[in-house]
């Protein structure tokens, strides 16, 4: 993703700050900022358009695979058990905020781990390549620093 595309993403994400799309105000961790990811509209389920899912339980963006929030996934977690999340991850990173996670397929192999790790660190994260709490958190409702 080119510096100047992240700087309009976040530019753009900051006129949001703090609300969905659908007016009600994002989920949020005491202390932190939120920050609305890019605007994308979808009634469902799709990769290629992340939405968001508004309810009681879950206030975030999603491609429908996980609703994951605070499962550790990272490089060493490629079996079925992770395939889901693992794929919601990459259709996140890659269609919602622009990186190249490489195929949507559900593997957690080396062009996955460099996005996030990239991701990581352009919002302030710790970059080590593993999406524990607070990167699912980022990946589904933003964050700023």
């Amino acid at each position: 993703m080119s510096l100047r595309r992240r700087a309009t993403t976040i530019a753009f994400s900051a006129l949001l700050v703090g609300t969905s799309l659908t007016g009600v105000a994002s989920a949020s961790v005491p202390g932190e900022e939120t920050l609305a990811a890019p605007a994308t509209a979808a009634s469902g389920f799709n990769c290629e358009s992340p939405y968001i899912r508004d309810t009681e339980n879950y206030n975030g963006y999603t491609a429908g695979y996980s609703w994951a929030w605070n499962v550790e996934v990272g490089i060493n977690y490629n079996n079925s058990q992770y395939h889901d999340r693992v794929k919601e991850i990459q259709c996140l990173v890659n269609n919602l905020w622009g990186y190249d996670a490489g195929a949507e397929d559900g593997i957690f192999g080396p062009a996955t781990e460099t996005a996030i790790k990239a991701f990581q660190k352009d919002v302030g994260l710790a970059s080590d390549g593993i999406v524990g709490p607070n990167t699912w958190r980022v990946l589904r409702i933003g964050y700023q620093k």
